[in-house]
Order: C-alpha cells, then sequence, then structure tokens
C-alpha cells in the first residue's frame, strides 16, 4: 500500500474520499457549464441571452455564499453537502424537463441551481479542514485546489467532445451520472471535527460575532482585500481571452481554446508547487505571486503577435494566478478560528462574483481600445496588489509569523 508523507493530506483516508467525491462533483460542474453555454447559443441564437444565464450564474455567489458559511458553522458539514448535492441533482432534472421552453423558466432554474451551489461551496472548502491534521492542512487546500483546475481541464474538454455527437438534453442526462457519483462517494466520508485554531472564542458564534471580528483583526481585512484585488482586476482575462484572441492574437477559436487549457495547466503546476512545499505562505511571496500574475497579464499583451512566447506567458499566468489564490486560502484557513472559519471563507469565496464586475468595466475599456484593456488591466492588478500589500504589511508579517510560516 503507498504511503504518503507525513505532511501530505492524502494520509488521511477521510480526504481522500472527500477529494474523490469532490473530483466527481468538479468534473460535472464544469462539464454541464460547456453544454449549458453551448446549448443556450445553440437554442436562441443569441449572445444577449448568453450573458443572462452566466449573469444568473454569478449573481448567486454575492447573494448567497454567506449562507452557506452560516450553515456550515451550525450544522453537520456532511449532512449538509448530501443535501445540497441532492438539491443539485434535483433542479438539473428540472432544467432537463424543460429544456426547449421559455427563457425566463430556464433562466429561473438556472438561478435557483447556481444558487444551491454557491451554498455548498464554502460548505465543502470549510469541511477540507475538517479531515485533516493542522500540519497536513496546507498539503489539504493546495491539493483540493489542483484537483478543481484537473477538473476544469478534463470536463470542457470532455464535454466538447461529446457535443459533437451528441444532442444537450441527453448529454446533460449523462453528466449528471457524475454528482451520482459524487453523492455516494460522500457517503462514506467521516463526519470530521473541527480543528481548533484559538480557543479564546465559544464553539457557536453569530453572523454578528464574525462581521466583529473582521472589523476588528486588521490580518483578516488584509487577506480579504488581497483576494479581492486579483479578481476584479486580473481574473477577468479568462472572460477577454476571445476578444484578445480575435482582435490581437489572430489564432482562431483552436487557439483560443488552447490558450484556456494553458492557464489551467499553469494553475494545476502551481498547485502542485505549493503541495510540494516549493513555495511557503508568508506576506511576500502572496504579493510577490499576484504581482507577477498582473506583469504575465501585460506581457500576454504585447506578446500577442509572437506565438510561442504568447503560450508560455498564458502558462505562466495561470500558474501566478493560482499560486497566489491558493496561498491567500491556505492563510485563512490557518489562521481562522474553527469556529469563523465557515463564515469568513463563505465571504471571501464571495470573490468570484467580482470577475463579472471586472469583466464588465474591462469589456467597456475594450470597446474604446482593445489593446489598452488589457495593460490597464495588468497594471491595475500590480499596483493596487502592492498598495494593499504595503498598507497591511505588520499585521499580515505577524500573522505568518505567529502560525508558523505555513
Amino acid at each position: 500500500m503507498k504511503t504518503f508523507p507525513a505532511a501530505s493530506a492524502f494520509r488521511s483516508k477521510g480526504y481522500r474520499l472527500f477529494y474523490a467525491s469532490g473530483f466527481a462533483s468538479r468534473l460535472w460542474e464544469w462539464a454541464d457549464f460547456t453544454v449549458l453555454n453551448w446549448a443556450v447559443l445553440q437554442m436562441t441564437h443569441s449572445p444577449l441571452y448568453l450573458g443572462l444565464v452566466n449573469v444568473c450564474r454569478l449573481i448567486p455567489i454575492f447573494l448567497f455564499s454567506l449562507t452557506g458559511g452560516i450553515l456550515a458553522d451550525r450544522f453537520p458539514k456532511k449532512l449538509l453537502l448530501l443535501i445540497s448535492q441532492l438539491l443539485m441533482f434535483g433542479s438539473t432534472v428540472w432544467l432537463i424537463s424543460e429544456w426547449g421552453g421559455p427563457m425566463p423558466l430556464i433562466l429561473s432554474i438556472v438561478f435557483i441551481r447556481s444558487a444551491i451551489q454557491s451554498i455548498e461551496a464554502p460548505i465543502r472548502n470549510a469541511y477540507v479542514a475538517d479531515l485533516t491534521q493542522k500540519e497536513q492542512l496546507t498539503s489539504a487546500v493546495a491539493h483540493y485546489s489542483s484537483m478543481i483546475h484537473l477538473a476544469r481541464l478534463i470536463g470542457p474538454a470532455a464535454a466538447g467532445v461529446l457535443l459533437g455527437s451528441m444532442a444537450p438534453e441527453p448529454l446533460f442526462t449523462l453528466i449528471l451520472g457524475l454528482l451520482l457519483i459524487s453523492w455516494t462517494v460522500m457517503l462514506f466520508v467521516p463526519p470530521g471535527s473541527a480543528v481548533p485554531v484559538k480557543k479564546d472564542k465559544p464553539k457557536n458564534s453569530s453572523l454578528k460575532d464574525a462581521i466583529t471580528y473582521v472589523k476588528k483583526d486588521t490580518c483578516i481585512q488584509g487577506l480579504l482585500l488581497l483576494s479581492v484585488i486579483p479578481m476584479t482586476f486580473g481574473f477577468p482575462y479568462s472572460s477577454m481571452l476571445p476578444i484578445f484572441a480575435d482582435s490581437l492574437m489572430d489564432i482562431g477559436p483552436e487557439g483560443f481554446g488552447l490558450l484556456l487549457s494553458l492557464s489551467s495547466f499553469g494553475a494545476i503546476i502551481g498547485t502542485w508547487i505549493l503541495s510540494a512545499g516549493w513555495i511557503r505562505a508568508s506576506h511576500w511571496t502572496m504579493i510577490g505571486s499576484s504581482v507577477l500574475f498582473g506583469l504575465f497579464i501585460i506581457g500576454m499583451i504585447m506578446a500577442a503577435e509572437s506565438t510561442y512566447l504568447l503560450f508560455t506567458i498564458v502558462f505562466m499566468m495561470g500558474l501566478f494566478g493560482q499560486v497566489y489564490r491558493t496561498l491567500n486560502r491556505i492563510s485563512l484557513q490557518h489562521y481562522v478560528p474553527s469556529h469563523y472559519r465557515g463564515k469568513i471563507l463563505s465571504i471571501a469565496l464571495m470573490d468570484r462574483g467580482f470577475i463579472s464586475l471586472g469583466t464588465m468595466m474591462f469589456t467597456l475599456l475594450a470597446e474604446w481600445n482593445v489593446y489598452w484593456s488589457g495593460i490597464l488591466m495588468g497594471l491595475s492588478c500590480c499596483a493596487l496588489t502592492i498598495v494593499i500589500g504595503v498598507i497591511f504589511s505588520r499585521p499580515l508579517e505577524k500573522m505568518h509569523n505567529e502560525v508558523g510560516g505555513l
């Protein structure tokens, strides 16, 4: 039987099962995302409806992520995950049964299903810490993040191939089996027990207590702000890539798809590097990786006509973007007290919604000038990261020293 290093989260059977369940769930999510977008465009021939579908996917992140955090701190996380997956299964069956019907109904079902997914995400992230020892937490967060990007690499590609030979309705049903597999594996995951980080607070806490804690703790404020900056001013690059590919790069849809794959591959390598312990979470590694992410965005625009250099730069964007995001999550997981973890992680996970805000902003800039919209995106990511990093440098350095250099 294969043995794992002491600091590896895979030493925990519970984590291995949780990882397998999560992988099947994320494969379903990314495959379903691909089929849904393609099917809506084919059914309506309207970019407007395609945009509305994705708005219905993103708005629930702002509205319901915090609900998931509150539930995670009050009820057994395993039970919550099992219920949420059943609800996602049921809402997808509903979507399939109504496919081809009025678009307002389709949009409503997508919104409801996305609301359930938004509640599920912080519960699943908070559960990671319950299944591992403290010394394994860095490995657990890094491996889990890597798994998400591996699913992002495989799911859309597989769905795209199947779309060439299957209609959307039966394909929706086929890939729904992945969610059923995830639910079945989750049945065997142990309940887990919260890992206490600080013992100076009562076990149960209200949302008001968590908000008060954030207001008083400058470290958490810094980590949350540093989470929002790249999501608003850096990660919208993935939504802007079709515009860049068409206007600046002249690489066509095949090249555009390859860029997305290279970005995901870079993200996977980044999380593997972190899980191996080659990069340790600190104030400077967080700031440095975010700044490098922004610089590579600028490099992508400037190297738009040099294909091989462009592909290399996009790979590095994916790598440093994910290194930064994972370092931020690792810091939160280690520092936040266990009784606040679900609520504060749910606040942190709301940062994904800022991608849509950044996309809207830089799309408007692209109407003026595509080249400078990309340059300003990278510059904004670099400059604002440095400003926030300098403002919060002392409390963040002290925090990383307290938790032992992760």
